[in-house]
């Protein structure tokens, strides 16, 4: 027999966007609910985390929500492929039972 046990979240759940350098492992961590701008490298010891290229901004909501699931395949693959500096975490209340 099988068993699964799985923590389901909506974005309304996540509390805080934390980004942990990979390099020395400090972190900088945003409210969920505030635009943020990654920086462009670890403010603790300089190592690069992104390219300076710009991005476009959301043109309506339903680009905004193609854009989100379309990143977050995009994400995993820099992280595979080692590509950007900072791991990204997402921070969520404790679930009650």
């Amino acid at each position: 027999m099988t068993v699964e046990r799985r923590i389901i979240a909506g974005l309304e759940d996540i509390k805080a966007i934390s980004l942990e350098c990979k390099s020395c492992h400090s972190r900088v961590t945003f409210s969920a609910d505030r635009k943020i701008d990654v920086p462009l490298s670890c403010e603790r010891c300089g190592k690069p985390w992104r390219s300076q290229q710009s991005v476009s901004a959301y043109r309506t909501n339903d680009s905004a929500i193609v854009n989100l699931v379309q990143s977050i395949a995009t994400i995993r693959t820099l992280i595979s492929e080692d590509s950007i500096g900072f791991s990204i975490l997402l921070e969520f209340e404790e679930p009650s039972l």
